[in-house]
């Protein structure tokens, strides 16, 4: 996590919701190799959809709740809103 992202508890409440529902585990990295995922300051609640290689930013506005971080981390993982799936009719 970023030093400068305030209310971090909601991104840990985030992870331990994660964690408590699927078998999906997250690890603390102190140094950042490899692909690893971020969580910043920023404007609005977002991700890229899916493992985007390397660092890998979720942006957190100091109004996103911890539901909002719930949210996102789902797109981290590759999950993508209901109405953006293929199946779904457009009549």
């Amino acid at each position: 996590m970023s030093p400068d992202l305030d209310n971090r508890a909601r991104v840990y409440s985030a992870i331990a919701e994660w964690e408590a529902a699927t078998p999906i585990r997250f690890m603390e990295i102190s140094e950042a190799s490899g692909n690893y995922v971020e969580f910043v300051p920023g404007l609005g609640c977002g991700s890229a959809v899916g493992m985007t290689g390397g660092r890998q930013v979720v942006r957190l506005a100091p109004d996103c709740s911890t539901g909002n971080a719930i949210h996102e981390i789902g797109h981290v993982l590759g999950l993508h809103h209901e109405q953006a799936r293929e199946d779904r009719s457009t009549k």
